[in-house]
């Protein structure tokens, strides 16, 4: 009986190490971009969205979105 109750442990472990090590959809390079974008955005909250809407986007690393500046002037080309 002990013997059975540690194979379940064990087996329990790695179910739960295999959940934990799995990539995100937005991360899965398998999926088509549309996926990935819808699963990107529907994990952004309302003030994250409005935030990387700005001319300086801000990180937002739980998600590994990195801060971009998306200024750019056309009167004497792009820069």
């Amino acid at each position: 009986m002990k013997r059975k109750l540690q194979l379940l442990t064990g087996i329990g472990c790695l179910c739960l190490c295999f959940l934990s090590c799995s990539q995100p959809p937005y991360k899965n390079p398998a999926l088509s971009p549309e996926e990935r974008a819808n699963d990107l955005v529907d994990r952004l909250t309302l003030e994250e969205k409005a935030a990387l809407m700005q001319n300086t986007s801000p990180a937002i690393p739980r998600l590994g979105i990195k801060t971009y500046d998306w200024w750019n002037e056309a009167l004497h080309g792009v820069g």
